[in-house]
């Protein structure tokens, strides 16, 4: 009877250790792709700035030609 029932608590605190390595390896894939999705973005942001600022550069360089 002993036996049956420490086999028993194993198995079900076997169980719990499992699902709860799962959940934390989900969340760290999660956490991960989130960091990756926001380097993506802010690389984006940052080289529409740059553009953005050459264009400028660029334009008021040719100003004084155009008077």
């Amino acid at each position: 009877m002993l036996s049956t029932v420490i086999a028993v608590l194993g198995t079900l605190l076997g169980a719990a250790v499992a699902g709860a390595l799962q959940h934390r390896t989900a969340r760290t894939t999660r956490s991960e792709a989130r960091d990756d999705h926001r380097r993506d973005w802010e690389l984006e942001a940052i080289t529409a700035l740059a553009a953005a600022v050459a264009g400028h550069r660029r334009a008021m360089a040719g100003r004084p030609a155009a008077r």
